[in-house]
């Protein structure tokens, strides 16, 4: 013999409410991570806009090999040796600096501290 379920009107509320919230959060994250989809190829766009007279000239030796950096020139003269060179050389001393501290870390919490410490 099958027995019949009667639905209760106040668990059918609360469902429908649920999932209602559950499709409402589902959507607002949605538009979230498209805006910051969104946001990072308009910078990308907008920067490559901007840099368009330097990269224009990129595969000219001049640009990785002088350090004058005269964009009103006549023609202009983009030189970014001096921008290589400081970001080669401050990247080399964070990483003289982090990589030590980093390993000596790690070493420590694997091998010497006790359980509570790795915690």
């Amino acid at each position: 013999m099958a027995t019949a379920v009667i639905p209760n009107p106040a668990q059918e509320r609360r469902r429908f409410f649920h999932q209602w919230g559950d499709t409402v959060f589902r959507g607002v994250c949605a538009a979230a991570g498209l805006t910051v989809i969104g946001l990072a190829v308009g910078m990308v766009v907008i920067l490559t806009l901007q840099a368009w007279p330097v990269l224009s000239q990129l595969f000219r030796f001049q640009v990785l090999t002088s350090a004058e950096w005269k964009p009103d020139a006549n023609p202009p003269i983009f030189g970014a040796l001096a921008f290589v060179y400081g970001t080669i050389t401050t990247s080399a001393i964070a990483m003289l600096i982090a990589v030590p501290i980093g390993i000596g870390s790690a070493a420590f919490l694997a091998e010497i501290a006790s359980s509570n410490v790795r915690r």
